[in-house]
């Protein structure tokens, strides 16, 4: 998933930074305000998904690598899948719902006010949280189908009856 995001960090900078660039040949006008906010979004988000997908990349490299046939190590790989499905399902469920609550209140206050800087960071905004979301949505069902293929260690350990 850290994978995934930084792959989508750097995408999303450079699609920001090229839009950008292109938008500064346009003339000082609505059109340009519209695009250089739009690019803003990709850039900031680009920049925090960056941290987030650093952090995942550096915890997967400090992670233990002892094999799980001792029953505290598997319990603490299954807490950690636990917390990891909490933390995904709260930004699904929650902090996706109140980003795209921001972006649609930003498009539809552009447009009543004539702003096209506004209109821009909404559809930015709105771009980056979908994808955000269904790459979440698509970890989440990763997660679930390796639950389902393989059962936790401590079973797989246990003597059969």
């Amino acid at each position: 998933m850290s994978l995934r995001l930084a792959m989508w960090s750097g995408a999303s900078m450079l699609l920001g930074l090229a839009t950008w660039l292109v938008s500064s040949y346009l003339n000082p006008s609505e059109t340009r305000a519209f695009f250089e906010a739009f690019a803003s979004q990709f850039v900031a988000w680009g920049l925090i998904v960056s941290f987030v997908a650093l952090l995942g990349l550096k915890q997967a490299q400090q992670a233990d690598r002892t094999p799980a046939t001792d029953a505290s190590v598997a319990a603490r790989e299954l807490a950690a899948r636990d917390r990891l499905v909490r933390l995904l399902r709260f930004n699904v469920k929650f902090v996706n719902f109140v980003l795209m609550v921001i972006a649609a209140l930003l498009i539809l206050s552009g447009v009543s006010a004539g702003r096209s800087g506004a209109i821009g960071h909404g559809v930015g905004l709105l771009a980056q949280v979908t994808f955000l979301s269904l790459l979440e949505r698509a970890s989440l069902g990763a997660l679930r189908r390796s639950v389902q293929a393989s059962p936790p260690a401590a079973a797989r350990n246990s003597p059969s009856r």
